[in-house]
Parts: C-alpha cells; structure tokens; sequence
C-alpha cells in the first residue's frame, strides 16, 4: 500500500486551519527533491503548502506546521512569532551516523 493511500483527507471546513509552510533555506538538491514530494503529495490531499526560501518568512495564519530545511553543520532556528506553530527541522548528513541522536540533538 502506498502511503498517498493510508493519508486521510481533510474535512473542507479544516483544509484553512492545516496549511504547511515549508523553508527551504538549505539549498541542497536532496533536501529540496525530498520538500518538493512531501509539497506535492499534501497538495494532492487538499492541505496548502507556503513555499518560501527565507528562514524568517512571515507564514499565513493558516499554517499549523512548518518544514524547516537547514544545513546540518549550520542549523538555523525559525522564528515561530509566539503562533502555535510545529517546527520541523530537516537536514541531511553527508553520511550515515553511528548515533543519529547525537547527530541530530544540534538540529533540535
């Protein structure tokens, strides 16, 4: 089963309150091919995606989550504005970590 088929659809009086804002302020082709699918598939299920390369890009009021692209060796915060906002950092490694908590704690 692929996972566009277990990922419900909204209800069209939510779609306003589940925008996705996604940052991507890395600029590596891997992180931005991995942002561009994760857009598109939650396009397709009817949420709206915020596209911005700027860190601190003021989102719309609809946006309850934010993708936060950032380099792994330089991660970068995102200013949530006191907005009941979920941040998730994204980053890629240049290779596999033995201990991915340590890896990712900075990232935190």
């Amino acid at each position: 089963m692929a996972i566009r088929d277990s990922v419900a659809t909204p209800e069209p009086e939510l779609k306003s309150a589940s925008g996705i804002a996604v940052v991507d302020a890395a600029h590596s082709p891997l992180t931005t091919w991995f942002l561009d699918g994760v857009s598109a598939a939650l396009e397709a299920r009817g949420h709206p995606v915020q596209r911005d390369p700027r860190r601190d890009v003021a989102v719309d009021p609809g946006v309850r989550v934010v993708l936060h692209a950032v380099q792994a060796d330089r991660p970068t915060s995102f200013r949530r504005r006191a907005k009941e906002i979920f941040v998730v950092g994204v980053a890629e490694l240049p290779d596999h970590a033995e201990d991915m908590l340590a890896a990712g704690y900075a990232l935190l």
